[in-house]
C-alpha cells in the first residue's frame, strides 16, 4: 500500500496535548500523557477555539495515551464541552481509543451519554489513519 502525505500545522501544544490542522480541515488532537484536571479543561477550551477559528467540522481525538478521565472530567465533556463543540460546528468525529479496556470504557462512557443530546457522527478507530481516512469520506 502506497503511503500518502498528509499536511500538517502545528496549532498548540502543551505537556498533555498536541493540537493540528491536517489537510487545513481536519481538527487532530493527540494526547501525550494523562492532563490534571485543570489542564483538560485548558485543552478543551483550545479545541473549541481552534474549532471555531479555523470552521472545522471534522475531528480525529486520539486518545491511546490520555488515561482514564476522571468521573468529573467525563461529566464536564459530556454535559459542557460537546454541546458547545457541536454548536461551534464540529459535524463528525473519529476517536482512536485506548487499547486498555478501562481508557476505552472512559472514551466511549463520554460519547454514550451524548449521542441523543449532540447531533454529530462519532465512528471509534483503534488506528489514527483508520480515523482520517473515515473522516475524508465526510
Amino acid at each position: 500500500m502506497e503511503k500518502v502525505e498528509v499536511r500538517q500545522q502545528f496549532l498548540f501544544e502543551n505537556r498533555s496535548v498536541t493540537l493540528s490542522l491536517l489537510e487545513d480541515s481536519v481538527l487532530l488532537v493527540a494526547y501525550k500523557n494523562r492532563a490534571s484536571n485543570e489542564e483538560y479543561g485548558l485543552n478543551l477550551t483550545k479545541q473549541l477555539e481552534l474549532v471555531k477559528k479555523h470552521k472545522v467540522a471534522k475531528a480525529v481525538f486520539d486518545l491511546r495515551k490520555m488515561g482514564v478521565l476522571s468521573a468529573e472530567n467525563q461529566q464536564y465533556t459530556s454535559q459542557v464541552f460537546m454541546p458547545q463543540i457541536t454548536q461551534a460546528g464540529l459535524k463528525h468525529s473519529a476517536l482512536v481509543v485506548p487499547q486498555d479496556i478501562f481508557g476505552e470504557a472512559s472514551a466511549k462512557n463520554v460519547t454514550n451519554k451524548v449521542k441523543n443530546e449532540v447531533v454529530f457522527s462519532v465512528h471509534y478507530f483503534s488506528d489514527l489513519a483508520q480515523g482520517v481516512a473515515w473522516l475524508k469520506s465526510f
